[in-house]
Order: structure tokens, then sequence, then C-alpha cells
């Protein structure tokens, strides 16, 4: 299980840098390929990822609420606070990476707290891409909560309903920013997870059978994914509101079903650099904003906007990502975290 999923998230993650290329530099020559924008599908299928691990960790072995909240903290804070005060730090000394503008105090704070806030139109932490751990976070309080029903198929399911009731909370009362952000439709992607993550559990290895439905769900996943974007019709460059986890969560379902399962019947990935991405794809996923960026200022000095242009950026986009993502989880993700953990174990203890 563990080959297959990392090397998915390197797929996912790398599904939205190209997203984020295409989107921010190809579209100002070629507005057609909105097309093109499937790539943020990629989030889809970590919010499946992050349901299913979440189950199947903590069918292992006995967990509660503060050992798992703990963890998690551990998982994705360092490296994330590291980026935020790095961006911070270079907006107060007059640069503007990623597009910002300008910094309001309070936004630091509820960045690093993984706080929705309003940034100047758009609910987003001063790293753009933070919008998603956001909802990570509150996922994790949801799932640590529901740590105190000991019985698992109860425990998810109660889960999955109460993601369930939030996203038709709108439809009765009115909701504020935090509101709004915290049921939108997308949230129902951790519950796909989770289902999955307990159906897995229960499943008998020895009745898998064949192994090429497995194959074609993947397949079928990503024409979904490919297809639903071609036909997208919206304001919008991406789907939105009940369609996006009904059909590419949906699509991110299938994918991770068929790597899981899959592995299990000793189908794995064979490339080793691709696990390894896999690894890092956290690392990855926050810093090729802040690569495409300055990838963009320098082509602008060293070529004329055009196919030289946007292969300079591109190759950035790729290669820059990996290696520079590969040496942030090597040196601060990795080391960080384990030392928080360790120091976060009296705290649990007491």
């Amino acid at each position: 299980m563990i080959r297959n999923l990392q090397a998915l998230r390197a797929v996912a993650a790398y599904m939205v840098v190209i997203y984020h290329f295409l989107g921010q530099q190809v579209s100002q020559l070629y507005p057609e390929t909105r097309m093109l924008s499937f790539g943020a599908a990629g989030v889809d299928i970590f919010f499946v990822i992050s349901g299913f691990i979440m189950v199947v960790t903590t069918m292992k072995r006995e967990s509660t609420p503060s050992d798992f909240l703990s963890h998690r903290i551990a998982r994705i804070g360092p490296v994330y606070w590291v980026v935020t005060l790095l961006l911070f730090s270079m907006t107060l000394y007059g640069f503007k990476p990623v597009g910002i503008m300008r910094m309001e105090p309070d936004w630091l704070a509820k960045s690093l707290l993984f706080i929705p806030f309003d940034r100047d139109g758009r609910v987003e932490p001063i790293i753009s891409v933070g919008w998603t751990l956001n909802y990570e976070m509150f996922f994790y309080v949801l799932f640590a909560a529901s740590l105190f029903v000991r019985q698992a198929l109860t425990r998810t399911l109660l889960l999955c309903a109460v993601m369930a009731a939030l996203v038709i909370v709108p439809f009765f009362v009115e909701t504020g920013l935090l509101g709004t952000f915290y049921t939108t439709p997308i949230i129902l992607e951790f519950a796909f997870g989770c289902a999955l993550g307990y159906a897995f559990t229960r499943a008998p290895s020895a009745k898998l059978g064949s192994p090429v439905p497995f194959y074609a769900a993947i397949a079928l996943g990503g024409l979904i994914i490919i297809l639903a974007q071609i036909f997208h019709q919206g304001p919008e460059p991406e789907l939105t509101g009940f369609t996006r986890p009904f059909v590419w969560g949906a699509a991110g379902l299938l994918i991770v079903a068929g790597a899981v399962f899959l592995e299990r019947m000793g189908r794995v990935v064979p490339y080793d650099w691709l696990v390894e991405l896999g690894n890092a794809s956290y690392s990855i996923y926050l810093i090729h904003a802040l690569l495409l960026h300055a990838a963009s200022k320098t082509a602008k000095m060293l070529f004329p906007l055009g196919f030289a242009s946007l292969g300079f950026n591109l190759v950035i986009a790729v290669i820059g990502s990996a290696v520079v993502g590969l040496l942030l989880y090597r040196t601060v993700e990795l080391p960080a975290n384990l030392w928080l953990r360790t120091r976060l174990r009296p705290l649990r203890t007491a």
C-alpha cells in the first residue's frame, strides 16, 4: 500500500504543478488551455488519500485523539510554517513572492494556525495552496473527535454522516466566511476516502480475483477527470460545488482504490524515484508556486514572451520543483517531523 500511494501522491502533486503552470503562464498566450485544467484534480486525489490513510492507520493501532492530532500537526506543520515564514519575510523586505502585493499583521498568525481568512478576495493563507491544508486540519479535528468512538464501523459511519450533514447546512442557515468554507462540498472527498479505508481493511485478500478491474478503475478515474474538464462550462477554470466531489472526487476514489488493491495483490510501482518523489510530494506542493513565480520573472529577463519563455518555465516547474522539493523534504520536513513528534510525546503523556 505504501509504494503505490506514494507514487500516486507524486502524480497528484505534479498534476497541481502543471495546472498552475498552464493557468498562470501558458494561458497568457493560449487561453484555450483552460480545458487542460484537469490537473487541479490532484487536490481531490490528495483528499481521498488522506481520508483513506487516516482510517487504515488508526484501524491498525489504538490511537487517542491527542496522539492523532499531535502526529498530524508534526506531519504537516513544520515545513508549512517554514515556507509561510519565508514568504512573509520576503514580503517585508519588499519582494512580492507569488503575487503577494501586501501583508496584514493578522495574516501570518491565521496562516500559521490554519484559520481561513479573506486575503484580498480569496479565502486562502499566505501560501496560496494552503487553502487545502485548512481543509486537511479541519478534517483531522473531526477525525480526532471520532476516535472517542471505539467501534470502527460506527466511527466511520458517524464521521461520514457528519461531513455529509455539513455540506447541506448552507441550504438551511446563513453561514459566514468560516461556515461557508467548512461546509463546501469538497469535504465529501475525505468521506469517500474514509469509506474506502474501512472497506479496504475488511476486504478479504483471497477473494480479490483478477487485477484487471483495478487497472480499469484507475484508467476510468483518469478518463473521468479529463473528460469532465474538457466539457466543463463555468466561470471558474476548474469544477466547483457538488460537481467537484461527485465527479473529480469519485474519479479520485476509483484511482486510489485501484492503486491500493493492486498493491495488496502484489502489483507495485517498480520505480524508486517515483516513490521518492511521493515522499517529497508535500514539500513539492508547498514550494512549486514560488519556483514558478521566480522562473517567470527570470524568463522575462532572458526571453521574449513565447515558446522559449514557456519552455524555460516548464523545466523549472518539473525539474526545479523536484530538486527543491526533495531538498526541503530531507533537510526540513523529515527532521522537523521527527523532532516535533519527540517534543510532543511528553505533552501527550501528560
